[in-house]
């Protein structure tokens, strides 16, 4: 039998709260000891604070629209911000009605679970999109028919990629019709030559940008268009003060099958006072982790090959 010691029995048990909090301490120290001195911002990220309306508008001029959607059990939020209004246009799409304008096709080829090989490393692709375990389903079936098509996109993408190439522009009309994106940009003003896209958990995987509209033209002919994780990031981003953003360091090419990824980086780094640049067969590993200079450097840029591990984002 154990002996409990006096100051074991003198000593509080941390609760789950309280081990939380420690934690949470833990982590604090590590942010301000390790990486603010290299990123004085970075702590700014760890933090939820409430972004106004007001200052989302403050984000952009009279000439952009931000479209951000939000994905809920029952259906897709649409918020439309510019400075032609003084509140945020909402729309509102169920899931049973999304379904009832996805574009139907006899003959759909759904993509099969295969194994694939991607940088000589073997690896099973299972992309299913993951379902928030707060979600209290209205209408489960018609949510697993929303995301159907999604999960085939991706499925075919790494199981087929010629396929999936023969394919793409079925997707990309059907994923429009999806987000009604057509009936979206009707509300946006004429005058804006530029949208910021805010996308909603799976919906950071599709190629927004490239969504063929019902004239046949892609959002991409119609608009300039960039994204981002959240308009409090695009605030923090925009407040951001860099006056010696002078340092590049890239990765180039290093499975040498990318047809532009040349002509790419020799563009960017032409913009940089200094560029350190891992390309082609000298891109390795071991050489990035051997270097060791990463304090100095303002941008990290990767031109290469990237998958999303749908079980660990």
């Amino acid at each position: 039998m154990r002996v409990i010691t006096e100051r074991e029995r003198l000593q509080p048990q941390l609760t789950d709260c309280g081990k939380l909090n420690l934690l949470q301490q833990e982590l604090d120290e590590l942010i301000a000891e390790e990486i603010t001195p290299i990123n004085p911002t970075f702590q700014l990220t760890q933090k939820i604070e409430p972004i106004t309306f007001e200052e989302i508008q403050n984000l952009i001029d009279d000439k952009t629209a931000i479209i951000e959607w939000y994905i809920t059990d029952n259906q897709i939020i649409t918020f439309i911000t510019t400075r032609h209004y003084n509140q945020p246009q909402i729309l509102q799409f169920h899931f049973a009605d999304i379904n009832q304008v996805k574009i139907k096709r006899e003959g759909f080829r759904k993509g099969d679970i295969e194994q694939e090989t991607i940088n000589s490393r073997e690896f099973y692709v299972a992309y299913e999109i993951p379902i928030n375990k707060n979600f209290l389903f209205q209408d489960k079936a018609a949510f697993d028919e929303f995301v159907a098509p999604i999960n085939e996109y991706l499925n075919l993408y790494y199981s087929d990629k010629q396929q999936w190439q023969s394919e793409l522009s079925f997707y990309l009309r059907n994923f429009a019709q999806i987000l009604h994106l057509d009936e979206i940009i009707s509300h946006i003003p004429q005058k804006c030559q530029k949208i910021i896209l805010i996308p909603h958990r799976f919906l950071h995987l599709l190629p927004i940008h490239a969504f063929i509209l019902n004239d046949g033209s892609y959002l991409l002919d119609r608009y300039e268009v960039t994204y981002s994780p959240s308009c409090k990031l695009l605030q923090l981003i925009k407040n951001q003060q860099r006056p010696n953003f002078n340092k590049l360091f890239a990765i180039q090419n290093p499975t040498e099958d990318l047809s532009y990824t040349d002509l790419e980086v020799e563009t960017i780094s032409s913009y940089f006072d200094s560029a350190e640049i891992l390309a082609k067969e000298k891109t390795s590993k071991t050489a990035f982790n051997s270097y060791n200079d990463f304090s100095s450097i303002n941008c990290l840029y990767f031109s290469c090959h990237g998958y999303f591990n749908i079980n660990s984002p």
